[in-house]
């Protein structure tokens, strides 16, 4: 097995496993949630880290277009599960791009921007 085939299969094995603990026991996942978002430093800092992990194997086998195409995919099949809740959603937009949007998100904006421009020039060069 490739490290993309890999990586795929870790990615397959916890979506179900995630997804059997929300229909079977939903508030195990919320605590564990908790406990891992209760350290938000740390938790950012293991997000950065397999982010640059991943992006050592997926970047020399797939281009920044393809996975782009892939994110886009993915925001896709996320909002679909997100409709049913959509009154949520909305309020949770109210208090994410609120005033401290860029003090708190400014990590992820970087991110999305960085990528969206990379997609960007490698689409019109």
């Amino acid at each position: 097995m490739n490290p993309i085939d890999t990586i795929a299969a870790i990615f397959a094995v916890l979506v179900l496993i995630k997804m059997i603990m929300a229909v079977v026991n939903p508030k195990i996942l919320r605590k564990q949630a908790k406990k891992i978002l209760k350290h938000q430093t740390f938790t950012t800092i293991a997000y950065l880290v397999l982010i640059a992990i991943l992006a050592t194997y997926i970047f020399p086998v797939l281009s920044i277009t393809q996975v782009a195409a892939v994110i886009f995919l993915t925001a896709l099949v996320l909002g679909v599960s997100l409709v049913p809740h959509s009154d949520l959603v909305i309020d949770l937009g109210k208090t994410l791009m609120g005033k401290n949007m860029l003090k708190k998100d400014w990590l992820a904006l970087v991110i999305w921007v960085g990528l969206a421009v990379w997609t960007l020039i490698a689409v019109i060069f």
